[in-house]
């Protein structure tokens, strides 16, 4: 795993454990992590997305460099 993913997946996982702390503190309703919509979920989403869009921007990297 390269340093720019693995600083990426840090921060995802700060991000992630300020939030469950915020709730765990009262700092934000509990509500807002419902089941339908909450805010770990989307979390999860954009970590989804983010990986992917890394793992594109990888791909279009080595393709680059195997054409110079």
């Amino acid at each position: 795993m390269s340093f720019s993913r693995q600083l990426l997946w840090v921060q995802q996982l700060k991000l992630e454990y300020h939030l469950l702390l915020a709730r765990d503190l009262n700092f934000i309703q509990a509500s807002a992590f419902s089941l339908d919509e909450s805010l770990v979920e989307n979390l999860v989403e954009v970590k989804r997305m983010l990986a992917s869009f890394i793992k594109k921007l990888f791909a279009q990297h080595s393709v680059g460099r195997a054409d110079s």
